[in-house]
C-alpha cells in the first residue's frame, strides 16, 4: 500500500512539473507585442505641421517612426486610427522609450510595456529660424506678421519636396540681402509695405 501511495505521488509530482514546464515553454515562445502610443503633438505651443516626424528610441536605437497625416495629432484612440508602432523585446521591458519631434527631443517619455496602448500628448521646444528679409523690414524677429510667415513655413512649405528646396535656397541667398535692408530705412518700408505685408495677407488665408 505505501509503495502504492510512492508511485501516486511521483506521478503527480511529474504532472505538475510537466505543466510547469509547458507553460515555461509557451511563455517563452510568445512573442513580443509592440507599445502603440497615440496623441497630441505642439512644438513651441503650436499644434505640428502634417508631416511632422515621430521617432521613438530605446537606449538611442529607433524602434518606431510615425509621419503624421493631420494637423497637430499623432494617430487616435479608435480600433481603425494608426499609432506610433515601437518594436522592443523582453529585455526591454521597463526601459524608457524617449520621443524625438522632427529630431528634436520631446517632453515626454514613457515606460515600454508588453502590448501597452498608451495616450501621450507629446511637446518640444524648437529654436525658432529667423526669416531674415520679413525681420529686417520690421526690425524684429517678433512681429506677428512674421510668425504667420514661420507658420506658413512650418505647416506647409516643410511639408513637400518643392517646399522645402525653395526654403534652402531661401535661408543660402536672404542673409546678405537682408543686410542691405535693414541698414537703409527707406529701403525697410518698402521691403515691408510692397512684400511682406502682401505675403502674410496671403500666407493668413492658409494658416488663419
Amino acid at each position: 500500500m505505501r509503495m502504492h501511495k510512492n508511485i501516486v505521488l511521483i506521478v503527480a509530482i511529474a504532472f505538475i512539473l510537466s505543466i510547469v514546464w509547458t507553460v515555461a515553454v509557451v511563455a517563452q515562445s510568445l512573442p513580443q507585442l509592440p507599445e502603440e502610443c497615440y496623441g497630441t503633438i505642439t512644438i513651441n505651443g503650436k499644434d505640428s505641421a502634417v508631416g511632422t516626424i515621430i521617432t521613438a528610441e530605446i537606449d538611442g536605437v529607433e524602434r518606431g517612426r510615425f509621419v503624421t497625416t493631420t494637423i497637430g495629432t499623432y494617430g487616435g484612440s479608435k480600433d481603425e486610427d494608426k499609432r506610433i508602432i515601437i518594436e522592443g523585446t523582453e529585455t526591454d521591458i521597463g526601459k524608457n522609450i524617449t520621443f524625438l519631434i522632427d529630431g528634436v527631443q520631446a517632453n515626454e517619455r514613457v515606460i515600454y510595456e508588453n502590448g501597452e496602448s498608451i495616450e501621450l500628448n507629446l511637446t518640444a521646444t524648437k529654436s525658432v529660424s529667423p526669416c531674415f528679409i520679413a525681420t529686417a523690414a520690421y526690425g524684429t524677429p517678433m512681429h506677428e506678421d512674421i510668425d504667420v510667415l514661420r507658420d506658413f513655413r512650418d505647416e506647409y512649405l516643410m511639408t513637400n519636396a518643392v517646399g522645402r528646396v525653395f526654403v534652402k535656397v531661401y535661408y543660402t541667398t536672404s542673409p546678405p540681402i537682408a543686410d542691405v535692408i535693414s541698414e537703409n530705412e527707406g529701403l525697410r518700408t518698402v521691403v515691408r509695405d510692397g512684400l511682406v505685408k502682401p505675403l502674410v495677407h496671403i500666407s493668413r488665408l492658409f494658416v488663419g
